[in-house]
């Protein structure tokens, strides 16, 4: 008998603020200053990411349950195959047993 499984999985994630928009094609631009913007992009890699961290592991987690999800519905069905023929070959050897 074929038994049914049911996996569920709960994930919990912390919300990284990322970098802030640019700004719109109206605003008045300040002058260039040397050094503003490698500061800018500093903290933007550094509040980025663990947010990009944490959705990589995900990711990976993700992957990997569905592919060990998928190896047991394979394993199972597999099972279930090789343990029809062998009740099928006990019964057959059973049944040619000379009285």
């Amino acid at each position: 008998m074929a038994r049914k499984v049911l996996l569920t999985e709960t994930v919990t994630a912390e919300l990284v603020a990322g970098p802030p928009p640019p700004p719109p094609d109206d605003a008045p631009r300040r002058p260039h200053r040397h050094g503003g913007h490698d500061a800018d992009v500093t903290v933007a890699v550094v509040g980025v990411a663990p947010g990009v961290a944490l959705a990589e592991q995900m990711i990976a987690l993700s992957s990997s349950l569905g592919l060990a999800a998928h190896n047991a519905t394979t394993f199972q069905a597999n099972h279930a195959t090789v343990l029809g023929a062998s009740t099928v070959v006990a019964v057959a050897t059973l049944l040619s047993v000379k009285r």
